[in-house]
């Protein structure tokens, strides 16, 4: 087995790049009220747990990514449409965290499998969902030692926080979109005839 710099740069710099934008979320949150700090914090942060926190996210991020982006959305779009595939993916991976009682949670968790299947669809790997699945989960649980990322807003639906979420998710989601459109990813046989004309 080859070591593969490039895969390992990827993973690294989507996790930092969704830990940058989940931290941004947070300090929106301080600002608006959305977000409180408490005012117990849990001490038990030294390195030790940290690494060991991360290397939980690590292996459930790459089993889930595996699983749903992998296997499943891979078997999925050789029958259906892209589009078709994604949204089925993204409703059991949804139904898949049965734990909450709320609706904005699921909201949340749908739109973080549309972009993710969208991501390995159109980049054709599982590094970067990895790395953002890993980052945003890690930065999840280090924010709500320090932070009450639920505030009650709406009942039934959810806190306050999560319309935050949802908000940055669709800004990544239409970023990558825009993005993907651009001559950094290699056109089809298919597309480059038809913009050629062929």
């Amino acid at each position: 087995m080859q070591f593969d710099g490039r895969k390992i740069g990827i993973l690294s710099a989507s996790f930092m790049a969704i830990g940058l934008v989940y931290s941004l979320i947070v300090l929106i949150g301080l600002k608006i009220d959305f977000v409180v700090q408490k005012e117990a914090m849990i001490k038990d942060t030294d390195f030790l747990n940290v690494l060991l926190l991360l290397s939980l996210f690590f292996v459930a991020a790459t089993v889930e990514e595996i699983v749903f982006r992998g296997a499943d959305l891979s078997y999925l779009t050789q029958r259906l449409k892209p589009w078709v595939s994604m949204l089925i993916i993204s409703v059991v991976f949804s139904l898949g965290h049965m734990q909450y009682s709320d609706i904005l949670p699921y909201i949340t968790l749908f739109l973080f499998g549309i972009v993710t299947s969208f991501m390995v669809i159109k980049t054709n790997t599982l590094y970067w969902v990895i790395g953002m699945h890993c980052g945003w989960n890690f930065a999840y649980s280090m924010y709500s030692l320090y932070f009450d990322l639920s505030i009650e807003s709406i009942p039934h639906w959810g806190s306050s926080f999560e319309l935050l979420e949802i908000g940055i998710l669709m800004l990544v989601f239409f970023s990558f979109w825009i993005y993907s459109r651009s001559q950094f990813f290699p056109r089809s046989v298919n597309e480059q005839c038809n913009l050629k004309k062929c």
